[in-house]
């Protein structure tokens, strides 16, 4: 992606669908950490999309690609939700869109830090 096409992205909100086990192997790359651009987008604060490319041919699926997705940009589940709201944003058929974030919003946030910040309140 050049820098104007990233500016474009970054500036119209549009999601880049991100597919960790895929790029890693598209990529001949030796562990998923060496991937530079997912971090770099998300830093910058482009949407992201985690997707799940080739499930037989990565052996993969959407819980393995989120686990890489948290592991490789080390999302606190705060973090994990909002990429997930993002991606609910880029989905075709709206009429489930809102129902899809109800469930999104369920996932309860059960990290240290947050349970200290419960007691805080």
């Amino acid at each position: 992606m050049t820098d104007e096409q990233f500016e474009i992205v970054k500036e119209k909100q549009i999601p880049v669908e991100v597919c960790p086990s895929s790029n890693k192997a598209t990529m001949q790359l030796a562990v998923l950490s060496q991937i530079k651009s997912i971090p770099y987008l998300y830093r910058c604060g482009a949407k992201i999309a985690p997707c799940c490319d080739d499930t037989m041919l990565f052996n993969t699926n959407m819980i393995n690609e989120t686990f890489e997705l948290v592991n490789l940009l080390k999302l606190n589940e705060s973090q994990l939700k909002q990429v997930m709201l993002d991606a609910a944003d880029a989905i075709f058929d709206t009429s489930c869109l809102q129902k899809l974030k109800d469930e999104i919003e369920k996932v309860q946030i059960t990290t240290e830090e947050a349970k200290t910040e419960e007691i805080k309140e």
